[in-house]
């Protein structure tokens, strides 16, 4: 599933993606995802910069001030990449 249909299926059960304002909320959230599955699985969060370059915020319309980027990260690899996806494995 993309980016796109993961935040409208958020849409339509009334939520979005969710917005990740502190290491407390990153943490939560990766554990959310680890007790749900059993795995370390990658996940859409709502963080995008689809509307300016570079410029990130929350589809939830929420301040985008707390981000805990990869080293190197983000690259915007072939200007394609307008999504946040939050990696647990540390590998692509």
């Amino acid at each position: 599933m993309n980016w796109a249909s993961a935040e409208s299926n958020c849409i339509g059960l009334g939520g979005n993606l969710a917005s990740i304002q502190s290491t407390t909320e990153l943490h939560f959230t990766r554990q959310l995802v680890r007790t749900a599955t059993g795995q370390d699985l990658n996940f859409w969060a709502g963080g995008h910069d689809a509307v300016m370059e570079g410029v990130w915020q929350w589809s939830d319309g929420s301040k985008f001030s707390f981000s805990s980027w990869g080293r190197g990260e983000p690259t915007n690899s072939g200007g394609k990449e307008h999504c946040m996806q939050v990696n647990l494995g540390g590998k692509t």
